[in-house]
């Protein structure tokens, strides 16, 4: 569940002057062999899974995080997601390690929030190259990027220059709000730096290919579309709940 939900996040890492009858429907074969479709319209773009989906409204500033197994959702401004988030896994280490001596507790917090910041924010020097390789992704030419962190790459980004979503998220919102988490998120901890949401202006990536431990995760997208989006796709269910972050996730 943990993981599903930060890819989400790093998921919903991705301008308003578009036409208002036209969004993105972009069908993805995600991390893990999960299936997500992803609409972009109108500053707004949904991440939607079976089981958690997320929706991100730039707007407002706020991300919503859903859980449609248990029909609820947390929703607020970025900043006060991260802070529920942090404090939620906090409280769940003291409950797991009640019994640990109070100055090892507080070291695994440490490290644990060290690990969520991933290389975006560890002080790491992060690169994004252009390879000049090029393939069809989802019937897309596509450009190859390089994302690394301390000179190591991290992660490949398969660009469709012609899937402008500038047209329809305001990017430089984006940056602003996005860059500002702490946390890092996606995979490999980097869909929130600067360096990376710079690439959104290039176009969408119809291929991510994740490197950590001397493995590949591969993200794919098998289907594009350009057409109208309902109001209602962007609208939190009337019977959804709101609870906080840690009972979303289902931590305690």
């Amino acid at each position: 569940m943990k993981a599903k939900f930060f890819f989400l996040l790093a998921a919903a890492l991705a301008a308003f002057s578009a036409p208002a009858q036209a969004g993105w429907v972009i069908h993805e074969d995600t991390v893990g062999g999960n299936q997500m479709v992803v609409y972009i319209q109108k500053n707004k773009i949904f991440n939607d899974t079976d089981k958690m989906s997320s929706l991100v409204d730039l707007d407002k500033g706020w991300i919503h995080m859903i859980n449609k197994v248990g029909k609820s959702y947390w929703g607020g401004p970025f900043e006060t997601f991260e802070q529920e988030m942090m404090a939620a896994l906090d409280k769940q280490i003291d409950e797991q390690m009640k019994d640990m001596p109070e100055d090892q507790r507080q070291a695994m917090k440490e490290r644990m929030k060290q690990g969520m910041a991933g290389p975006a924010d560890s002080g790491l020097k992060i690169e994004v190259v252009k390879t000049g390789k090029t393939a069809q992704v989802a019937g897309h030419d596509c450009q190859e990027y390089q994302v690394k962190a301390g000179g190591e790459v991290r992660e490949e980004h398969w660009i469709a220059p012609d899937i402008k979503i500038s047209q329809e998220i305001d990017l430089d919102k984006m940056h602003q709000q996005l860059s500002q988490l702490k946390m890092g998120a996606g995979p490999g901890g980097l869909a929130s730096a600067k360096e990376v949401l710079g690439l959104w202006g290039k176009g969408y990536p119809l291929k991510k290919v994740y490197r950590m431990m001397g493995q590949e995760m591969i993200s794919q997208v098998r289907k594009v579309e350009r057409k109208e989006i309902p109001a209602k796709v962007f609208e939190i269910p009337a019977s959804f709940k709101k609870v906080p972050v840690a009972e979303l996730m289902g931590m305690f």
